[in-house]
């Protein structure tokens, strides 16, 4: 057959109005346009973003819980952390540097040789409610519920030992008023609230 022949064929195949269209057929190994919606470089992309914003949603891998992150200190308590702190740090180093010059005093001496403790068990029980003092103020602020417990029972104890042994019981009244204050604010629906979760507190905010 001729070329011409051919091209004829051609022509009248085309404009034949039977004749069947044929659809493009890729090859093997070519990559459509809409493949790259499903490349290996989309996908992973789509996969890590899902996945990080799933674990954000859950929480996890988070350092801190979103409910640690709402609690709030309130500030009674960052009051009362505040001054136990200062005032068990001070007297601790006052108490100290102090010994000398009160046992030098006779009218301090002999005040102090009317309890029922020997002075040097005095001392002792002095420096203990001090630390009971420091420590405490220190495990509040950190939301410890152990420390507001610390406070309290290492002060009335404290107290108890005074009313017993203590020349001078009407000494006693302000600071008994006090720690009845200090008390109440310690064991108040917000406080409670502060040392319900003992574990976190890390990353607490004053309010």
């Amino acid at each position: 057959m001729s070329a011409a022949a051919v091209g004829s064929h051609v022509i009248q195949d085309k404009d034949a109005p039977d004749a069947p269209k044929r659809t493009p057929v890729a090859r093997l190994g070519t990559r459509l346009p809409a493949d790259d919606l499903f490349s290996a470089k989309i996908l992973p992309q789509i996969s890590i973003s899902a996945n990080l914003r799933f674990w954000a949603a859950a929480g996890i891998g988070s350092r801190t819980p979103q409910r640690q992150l709402m609690r709030t200190r309130p500030t009674s308590i960052t009051v009362i952390a505040w001054i136990l702190i200062l005032l068990g740090g001070i007297s601790l180093v006052t108490t100290t540097l102090m010994i000398d010059k009160v046992m030098d005093n006779p009218a301090a001496r002999e005040l102090i040789s009317k309890s029922l403790i020997p002075v040097p068990v005095q001392y002792a029980v002095t420096y203990v409610g001090l630390l009971i003092m420091l420590v405490s103020g220190v495990a509040m602020l950190k939301g410890k519920n152990w420390g507001r417990w610390l406070y309290v029972v290492g002060t009335a104890v404290g107290f108890l030992i005074g009313i017993i042994t203590s020349p001078l019981k009407e000494a006693m009244i302000p600071g008994f008023v006090v720690f009845v204050v200090v008390t109440f604010f310690l064991f108040r629906p917000k406080a409670n609230e502060y040392f319900s979760d003992t574990e976190s507190a890390h990353d607490t905010q004053s309010a």
